[in-house]
């Protein structure tokens, strides 16, 4: 090593003693190296040179000894994984035996089924058991094999263990124990331990399995190490003679109350749900109780269906009744109501149930009665047996050439169709309220006076500060009956409502409000209106209270009818003496309000006339004249030509079934009126050569009846419990019980519209449809429910989980 004479003293020390520094460091690496090659060449007994094993260490590579003791370790792995796979498999001689044990076990026990049911371990797999089918959810073991034979505990699962540990072993008493070659056998002795002392202790972990006449210790058996050797813990122990002094020196080893230790903490920890996995077990837990919940309402509500369908096929007649609405997940849901006459308990009522709600996809006319004719099909019912049907007003339900109504008809002319009542009537009252601009502007000024007041709490409060009973209500753009409970809040409290209306224009400060405040005391300060208020809320309530009627269940076609003609008979009385009543009590209303009753009059017009015109004068029309004319009488007139022409269709039954109505009118009808009757009767419910009753046969049992009947008027539901009494009058029978099937409204289906709303909110829009019809049913038919007898069902739910178990052979393995 050279320096620079240029550089200075000073480096020329410092760089001497650097350089002597890195030599000496070196030397000490170099000396440690070679310590450590002597070592591992030592060890390993390599003769490899030291050339090629400093190769090796530099390039990464494992000398032959590490290739050897990896390899050895990996024989060693793959020899303590054998027979893993033998809880997933048996074999094929192995399955008779396997096969001959489940049908052993089935006569003896359910328990073995039962306690099948318990916690998973932390090695399950959540995705595998939420895959797990919902029928055989936590309710149906890993295989056939009964687990509390020790024999199999080898190949156990991780499930099936916990199950065992939890459950614990089983012992089966008045066991006859089997001799061995020298007159020796096992006794029921062994499984109590005496002491020195006199007492006993049960050996809980003695274990005897009858079908090798063997005995095991179930906590060792369970949790061994694999070291272990003892008999107790894997073949299993017989030599009954040194069973006593084997047993003894058993309990006393360190292994087995290790086991045991393992085995009661693990019991505990399952009790008080400690496991590591116990929030696994807590969903698992919560599905379980799901599936069966699930299982347990479907079974609950096929009885209940089961119940309606006996006794509609005990009626045999029935009429359907359809209808649609959008369900919260959007899904169009069609409700299915069958209508028959119930004579299960010798009294004559006429029912209507709820079987199910059917989700469709095609809501055209064929798609709607393609699904009808599916679930009749799937329920069993006779389509030929329909002799009513009732839809609402839709074109897809009454269309007369592609509707659902005509393609029933086309395959059978006897299912008759009503159009809905209560619908026909809420479009009776919409023809009347778009039937002249002051109609359409009462109603624009009522729906106002709401949406004013409710568009705040501070407006809303204004309002209930002065309105005692009735609070405003928005008007319903389908219910057009409904609309009174809007008119009846001004009707009756028409002073609280301009007062709370001015009281809110002086308080309040948006000129928006002060404005349409000011607009609607206006209004009120018009005699026309106040008129008006009073003509709509006795039109309203004469036609809310005959849909109310209609809306029963029980509701016949004759009292529909009658019903009907009584509301053209309010009309037609109060197109003449309506106004001058309705005059007089507004005024009444206005005198209160301190408002002029006068109508405002409309300013004459002078026109200029043409030569060839007469000089006789227009008729000028007073102001009360005019609204009688362009606005009463306009009204009232809609109202009596909407319900003549919206119910024509219903007029048409009277000429089938009318002269079975009134039982005095049958009882006064000739011979030639009674047999024109009976023949149209006969032809309307005949198709080729079948006719639901024979022409002569009904003539003569009704001239019969005639003489029998009572003389006082009776209901063609108490005619037909006549008639049954009797027991001689079966077409007679069956007349009436067609009458009583045939349906008026659709109001049942939009009740079961309501009830589906509640059970199927926005918190449940992922509800199965199984579930949907399951709580539908048991809610609307609580009355065919409670009859029911629960200990039955309670039996068939137990029984359905055994045969599931024991269905599931040993085939699949």
């Amino acid at each position: 090593y050279t320096i620079d004479d240029t550089v200075s003293k000073d480096l020329k020390i410092v760089d001497s003693s650097r350089i002597l520094a890195s030599l000496i460091i070196f030397c000490i690496q170099l000396s440690l190296l070679a310590s450590v090659f002597s070592n591992l060449i030592l060890k390993s007994r390599c003769t490899l040179p030291l050339t090629k094993l400093l190769a090796c260490i530099m390039t990464g590579q494992n000398s032959g000894c590490k290739k050897r003791q990896k390899k050895r370790t990996r024989d060693l792995f793959i020899q303590s994984q054998r027979g893993s796979l033998d809880k997933f498999v048996i074999k094929k001689n192995a399955a008779e035996n396997l096969k001959s044990d489940c049908v052993d076990n089935i006569p003896e026990s359910n328990d073995h089924f039962d306690d099948t049911i318990g916690h998973l371990s932390e090695h399950d797999n959540v995705v595998n058991a939420s895959n797990v089918d919902s029928q055989n959810f936590c309710e149906q073991p890993s295989s056939c094999v009964n687990i509390y034979d020790p024999r199999y505990w080898e190949n156990l699962d991780n499930k099936m263990r916990d199950v065992l540990i939890e459950k614990g072993p089983k012992r089966e008493m008045n066991l006859v124990f089997p001799l061995d070659k020298y007159s020796r056998h096992f006794s029921y002795t062994y499984y109590m331990r005496k002491m020195s002392n006199g007492e006993t202790s049960d050996r809980n972990w003695l274990v005897y399995s009858k079908h090798v006449d063997k005995v095991y210790c179930f906590c060792c058996k369970l949790f061994k190490s694999k070291s272990c050797s003892n008999m107790f813990a894997n073949d299993g122990f017989n030599d009954w003679k040194h069973l006593s002094e084997r047993l003894k020196d058993h309990e006393r080893s360190i292994e087995h109350m290790t086991n045991m230790e393992t085995w009661n903490e693990l019991k505990v920890r399952f009790e008080k749900n400690l496991t590591i996995d116990k929030e696994l077990q807590k969903e698992i837990a919560k599905e379980k109780e799901r599936w069966r919940q699930n299982e347990f309402i479907s079974l609950l509500a096929h009885n209940v269906q089961h119940s309606i369908i006996a006794i509609i096929k005990e009626a045999k007649y029935f009429s359907v009744i359809l209808d649609c609405t959008p369900d919260v997940s959007h899904q169009e849901q069609m409700t299915l109501i069958i209508r028959c006459v119930n004579m299960s308990d010798k009294k004559v009522k006429v029912e209507e149930y709820i079987l199910e709600f059917l989700k469709v996809d095609d809501t055209s006319g064929q798609g709607l009665f393609e699904k009808l004719l599916d679930v009749l099909k799937s329920l069993t019912l006779d389509v030929d047996n329909v002799r009513g049907q009732s839809y609402d007003n839709g074109s897809n339900m009454k269309g007369k050439h592609q509707g659902v109504q005509r393609r029933l008809l086309d395959i059978n002319s006897k299912a008759l169709y009503m159009p809905c009542a209560c619908h026909s009537l809420n479009l009776v009252v919409s023809d009347m309220a778009h039937s002249c601009l002051k109609a359409i502007s009462f109603f624009g000024v009522v729906q106002r006076i709401y949406t004013l007041f409710s568009g705040s709490t501070k407006r809303w409060n204004i309002l209930l500060d002065h309105v005692p009973f009735f609070t405003v209500k928005s008007l319903s753009n389908t219910r057009w009956e409904s609309r009174i409970n809007s008119v009846k809040a001004i009707r009756f409290q028409t002073l609280q409502v301009r007062s709370a209306l001015i009281e809110l224009y002086e308080s309040c400060d948006d000129a928006m409000t002060k404005s349409d405040a000011e607009s609607l005391i206006m209004a009120f300060d018009n005699f026309e209106f106040l008129l008006g208020m009073v003509i709509w809320y006795e039109i309203l309530f004469a036609i809310n209270s005959v849909s109310k009627n209609l809306q029963s269940k029980s509701m016949c076609i004759d009292n529909a009818l009658k019903q009907l003609q009584g509301v053209i008979l309010f009309f037609e009385k109060y197109r003449d003496e309506g106004f001058n009543s309705s005059l007089n009590v507004a005024k009444n209303i206005a005198h209160e309000m301190d408002v002029d009753p006068v109508f405002p009059n409309k300013r004459r017009v002078f026109r200029k006339k043409q030569f060839d015109e007469t000089d006789s004068g227009e008729q000028v029309l007073s102001g009360e004249d005019a609204f009688r004319v362009d606005y009463f009488l306009v009204v009232v007139d809609m109202a009596l030509t909407s319900v003549k022409n919206r119910f024509d269709q219903m007029m048409n039954f009277k000429s089938v079934f009318g002269f079975l109505f009134d039982s005095l009118k049958l009882k006064i009808l000739d011979e030639s009126e009674l047999r024109t009757h009976c023949a149209n009767f006969y032809n309307t419910f005949s198709n080729g050569d079948f006719s639901d009753v024979d022409l002569n046969d009904i003539y003569s049992e009704l001239r019969m009846l005639q003489t029998t009947l009572p003389d006082v008027s009776i209901e063609p539901s108490e005619v037909l419990e006549f008639v049954e009494s009797v027991g001689c009058y079966q077409n007679v029978s069956i007349a009436y019980r067609i009458i009583l099937t045939t349906p008026v409204t659709v109001a049942s289906a939009e009740r079961s519209f309501s009830k589906l709303k509640l059970l199927k909110n926005y918190l449940r829009s992922s509800m199965s449809q199984e579930r949907l019809n399951g709580l539908a049913i048991l809610c609307i038919e609580k009355n065919i429910l409670e009859s029911i007898d629960f200990e039955t069902v309670i039996h068939d739910f137990a029984s359905s989980k055994a045969q599931k178990n024991v269905s599931y052979d040993c085939i699949s393995f």
